[in-house]
């Protein structure tokens, strides 16, 4: 794709936490840096100092026509302005080019004005959490072993995996019409685990004691441990598998009576084990049917089949 040498020139439009910290990666890397694009003064005066030689600036004006590769690290809601500015930008100087949005849940679609033009494009989403106050050396070397969600045809497939072998991540094609079932389960990967957490946080305030969210760290980190070695069926603990619907009633009418916020979120993550407790044979379809009505509310009377095990 590049004329000079093999060496691939490429530009960040949206060179914000994600689209710098993969500047710096693919420029390690071999990849020649070229243009940095972002609307934000204060970001770009930070980029001016870490990428002195490399132009930066809030337009389109500042890429230059010889780039092989753009890299598109905007938020969702701007992807269509940008494709659209990109295609009067460059105009049929795209034919060849290959571009590329980092979006999760937004297929390649959105960059039909670039590919009308003769753009190669497709969508390389980094199956990662990159912290804001990090710094740009940090969150590139985050890039390093992850995976990364590519959806597109067999001509950008040649590209996106080059710049995941560079980067040493693992290849993971994802279909156009599965895009929105893989950025879910992302999300439920990475921000729903931190609601989770945050949940717990407000929680350890309501008891009255000395627990801090701090005590609660072992506990997590070996459950998410022990999830990712055996899978979460075989090391699940808690009410739902031992059965107790004394306990998942007493759970249930704390929160109904003092913190409703957490009570349907509560329900709703107890039903998804009952359910993959009951496929997965561990519980039968009584003890499922029983559970199932006391989440929902509906039991008036509950048997007493609590097996024993650990309290959480």
């Amino acid at each position: 794709m590049s004329r000079r040498g093999g060496i691939p020139r490429f530009a960040v439009v949206g060179a914000g936490a994600v689209g710098s910290a993969l500047a710096m990666a693919l420029s390690r890397r071999g990849f020649k840096l070229r243009a940095l694009v972002t609307a934000s003064s204060r970001t770009a005066h930070r980029l001016k100092r870490r990428f002195p030689k490399i132009p930066t600036g809030a337009s389109l004006s500042v890429l230059p026509d010889d780039v092989d590769l753009l890299v598109i690290a905007v938020p969702e809601q701007q992807l269509s302005s940008v494709a659209l500015a990109l295609a009067h930008r460059f105009g049929t100087a795209l034919k060849g080019k290959r571009v590329f949005h980092l979006s999760g849940s937004i297929s390649s679609d959105v960059l039909l004005p670039v590919e009308k033009k003769g753009a190669v494009v497709f969508s390389l989403h980094p199956i990662q959490a990159f912290p804001a106050d990090a710094s740009i050396d940090d969150r590139a070397s985050l890039l390093r072993g992850i995976s990364y969600g590519f959806e597109g045809d067999r001509r950008a497939e040649r590209i996106a995996r080059r710049v995941v072998r560079l980067l040493g991540g693992r290849f993971v094609r994802v279909p156009k019409e599965g895009k929105i079932a893989y950025h879910l389960a992302c999300v439920f990967a990475s921000n729903f685990i931190m609601a989770l957490h945050e949940s717990a946080r407000q929680l350890t305030g309501a008891v009255g004691g000395s627990l801090r969210t701090e005590d609660l760290h072992p506990l997590m980190e070996s459950a998410l441990r022990y999830v990712m070695r055996s899978g979460a069926a075989r090391v699940m603990t808690g009410p739902v598998v031992r059965k107790s619907g004394e306990t998942l009633r007493r759970h249930l009418q704390y929160l109904d009576n003092s913190e409703k916020q957490f009570a349907a979120v509560y329900r709703a993550l107890s039903s998804v084990i009952v359910d993959a407790m009951r496929r997965r044979h561990r519980l039968t379809a009584r003890d499922a049917a029983d559970l199932t009505a006391i989440l929902g509310g509906n039991s008036r009377r509950i048997r007493r089949t609590n097996s024993g095990g650990a309290n959480h």
